[in-house]
């Protein structure tokens, strides 16, 4: 897992860009999941991998709708 350092916020606080920033444009909910799933990827990885099989199936459903 690699978050971009994209700037730093008041009071030295850092602030991270998900590499799944480019999902916003086509679709919020495959942003979200694939942003949780990035976010739990050390801390949990058994969510992680729940958060990436929802996001297959929330593709799946993109791709095939009319």
């Amino acid at each position: 897992m690699r978050l971009r350092l994209t700037s730093i916020g008041e009071k030295g606080t850092f602030e991270w860009k998900s590499n799944f920033e480019f999902l916003k444009h086509h679709d919020e909910l495959l942003f979200r999941l694939a942003n949780r799933a990035e976010r739990c990827f050390v801390p949990d990885p058994n969510t992680t991998l729940v958060k990436i099989g929802q996001l297959g199936e929330a593709l799946a459903q993109n791709v095939a709708a009319p």
